[in-house]
């Protein structure tokens, strides 16, 4: 089995290093990763301007290793059609992301991104967050964990045109209530910008806040990883509203 590696923290981060060193124990691993930190940078590629990549030494045993001067999104995109075309990439794992991506945070993430375009290619995917902003992270944990998902998954033989979104809690294994396949739940946050320091007529914001943690669907991922559970949420290509669309064609249609 060969499984991409990529992420949206950098190819140097802690999480895809610890990733990586698991992963290293079941299958044959690639890494294309940004060269620099990309966090919320969502399903952005580049276009229109050079792509530049480097070869580099990880400090964990990998078969090839890749940094990208660009998105997550564009890392997974170049590792399949160009850097490894000639390889057949049987999984695409993205992570270990340093922050949670529950909920509609994952609209925002990169490290949701780089594996999406896996399912674009129909290729298997996986996104791994750990739930946790603190300074430290159990990435040991999250890194068996993924392994042992990987392995149960391709028992079950990867499904094409699947993408699981993974968030893992940041507890000691004993702490963790179990895991749960759920839906995509709301994120919603207040104090979201503070002012920053005005350049003459120019304004500035600075984006942050904090996350609401209540009033939540007790099912759907938001809530069960606030929990203690670590979440499993299968996610697709079609933002499709299938309510509205049906509410929709039973109306008169607006003139021309």
């Amino acid at each position: 089995m060969r499984i991409l590696v990529t992420n949206d923290d950098g190819i140097q981060a802690k999480g895809l290093l610890k990733l990586c060193e698991t992963l290293n124990q079941i299958a044959e691993v690639v890494v294309i990763a940004p060269s620099c930190q990309q966090s919320a940078t969502g399903h952005g590629i580049t276009v229109g301007t050079p792509i530049y990549l480097r070869r580099v030494n990880l400090p964990v045993k990998v078969e090839d290793a890749w940094s990208v001067d660009g998105f997550p999104a564009d890392c997974t995109k170049l590792g399949v059609e160009q850097i490894y075309c000639d390889k057949e990439i049987d999984l695409v794992v993205s992570g270990i992301n340093h922050g949670p991506n529950t909920g509609t945070d994952a609209l925002y993430s990169g490290t949701v991104a780089a594996a999406l375009e896996g399912f674009f290619y129909d290729i298997p995917a996986i996104a791994v967050s750990v739930i946790d902003e603190g300074e430290y992270v159990n990435f040991k944990y999250a890194a068996e964990f993924t392994k042992e998902l990987v392995i149960w998954w391709s028992e079950k033989k990867f499904q094409p045109l699947t993408m699981l979104n993974v968030n893992i809690p940041n507890l000691p294994k004993e702490q963790i209530k179990g895991v749960d396949f759920s839906f995509m739940g709301i994120r919603k946050y207040i104090n979201a910008f503070r002012k920053g320091e005005s350049i003459g007529d120019d304004i500035c914001y600075i984006m942050g806040g904090q996350p609401v943690d209540d009033d939540h669907d007790p099912e759907s991922d938001v809530a069960k990883s606030l929990a203690g559970y670590i979440t499993i949420t299968p996610l697709g290509d079609n933002l499709t509203n299938y309510h509205v669309l049906r509410q929709l064609k039973n109306l008169d249609k607006p003139n021309l």
